[in-house]
């Protein structure tokens, strides 16, 4: 009978690279979320330890929390009420943390409370966040109530703070055009079109303001490349309806104006309900919104330490569409913080049926099972992921640590030596030989 007493294999730190990232592939974003290593009972001084944590199965394993299936519905006058409880909540949470006031003005704004979407927005400016999200919707907001300059000034100190979108130049340009500034709005789109040339918007807000300074070629080009990236809409076949016509390409221009006919022609068949139509758009941008909202307040609980609060939004926002990977992402990463290995088990596996083909979760599930003393599923999971890709370095990098740390060498060798074809870097090399000093060094009983 064999009997494995020490192995000096992988609780090593390697370097940044394939072995290193085997560790606990997660998403994460914090530093002190733990990893959970497949190989964390193995000491690499070489001192006896057990190889699974069989007492981790019943401490660890139990399933607490109750994960949505369906989608939560709600009436828009419950839902109303709730988001509004939730600004209050995060605010009087995280009153310190830009981001609260952030989520609680997003709310606000979704709510069409204007006043108080700005009087939030400005306190969390009030707080220098690093961010460009509260620049942004302050100044959506300045430049729907027709304070342009306010909105400009807004924007401006998104520069100030070293970077940019181009949602900054597409805002900024339209706050220029505004106050009749159409040089400045002209010079701000062209330098975003330069920095984000794939930006259909950009482009066409290019395009645009071109066609009004006569640069109609310039605008034909521009307006035709917005829409081979971003498709076409009523409003930029009208604009290079107007612009084929000064140009004198009249067919083209007729042929393009049949198109916003065809276009014109559905939107009206379809917008025939009325209002009815539009309760059932705004209860649809609600909900999608009540997702976001939720989600970000899950994000803040999470960064500020507040599990339980994290867990509590994060679980909202799946109920709210259970459909949307990142909120399960999330989730697990504040579970892992908990140590809650049984429902981090529960939601990877929902998190891998959305992402079947991602096999950073496989192999996350794997490294959980092992931890668990769950070698089955450790294995069987990782086999799964070897079936959706052969060459994955990342799994065969997981499989070889799991059968080393199980004691199975020749398997163990078997995924690494696989792993040195498709890459002989250093890290592989030095996992390569960890196991196969471990196995060298493998103690067994006598007969």
């Amino acid at each position: 009978m064999l009997k494995l007493v020490k192995i000096v294999l992988i609780g090593v730190v390697l370097s940044a690279g394939i072995i290193g990232a085997v560790v606990l592939m997660t998403p994460l974003t914090i530093e002190e979320v733990p990893r959970i290593d497949p190989s964390a009972s193995i000491d690499p001084s070489g001192s006896d330890v057990e190889v699974a944590r069989p007492d981790l199965v019943s401490d660890n394993r139990q399933v607490t929390l109750q994960l949505p299936t369906v989608r939560l519905v709600k009436g828009t006058k419950e839902l109303q009420d709730e988001l509004r409880e939730t600004a209050k909540a995060v605010t009087e949470a995280f009153p310190k943390d830009s981001a609260s006031w952030h989520l609680a003005a997003q709310i606000e704004s979704e709510l069409s409370q204007s006043e108080r979407a700005e009087f939030f927005w400005r306190k969390c400016l009030e707080l220098k966040p690093l961010h460009f999200g509260p620049y942004l919707g302050l100044a959506e907001l300045l430049t729907s109530k027709g304070r342009f300059q306010d909105a400009t000034q807004v924007l401006q100190r998104v520069f100030e703070l070293g970077g940019s979108t181009e949602e900054v130049y597409l805002k900024l340009g339209e706050a220029f055009e505004n106050q009749g500034k159409l040089k400045e709005a002209l010079d701000t789109l062209t330098i975003g079109v330069e920095l984000f040339p794939q930006d259909s918007s950009l482009l066409y807000g290019l395009g645009r303001l071109q066609a009004q300074s006569e640069r109609l070629s310039e605008a034909e080009n521009n307006i035709k490349r917005a829409m081979a990236l971003g498709g076409e809409n009523k409003k930029n076949l009208s604009t290079l309806v107007g612009v084929l016509m000064r140009l004198d390409k009249r067919d083209e221009a007729l042929n393009v104006r049949e198109r916003l006919k065809e276009m014109s022609a559905q939107d009206h068949a379809s917008s025939g309900q009325g209002e009815s139509a539009f309760q059932v758009a705004y209860d649809a941008a609600l909900s999608t919104s009540a997702y976001r909202i939720f989600e970000g307040c899950g994000n803040l609980a999470y960064q500020n330490r507040q599990f339980s609060m994290a867990e509590k939004y994060l679980l909202r926002a799946i109920g709210q569409d259970p459909k949307i990977a990142s909120g399960w992402i999330t989730l697990s990463e504040v579970l892992l913080h908990q140590s809650k290995y049984g429902d981090v088990i529960e939601v990877l596996q929902r998190i891998i049926e959305l992402e079947p083909k991602d096999l950073v979760y496989r192999v996350n599930l794997a490294s959980v099972g092992h931890k668990l003393g769950d070698t089955q599923l450790a294995e069987s999971t990782l086999r799964q992921a070897i079936e959706i890709d052969p060459n994955s370095e990342l799994v065969l990098a997981a499989l070889a640590k799991l059968h080393a740390a199980t004691g199975n060498f020749a398997k163990a060798k078997e995924a690494v030596a696989l792993l040195v074809k498709l890459n002989s870097s250093p890290e592989v090399l030095q996992l390569k030989e960890y196991i196969e000093k471990a196995a060298s060094q493998a103690v067994v009983d006598p007969p």
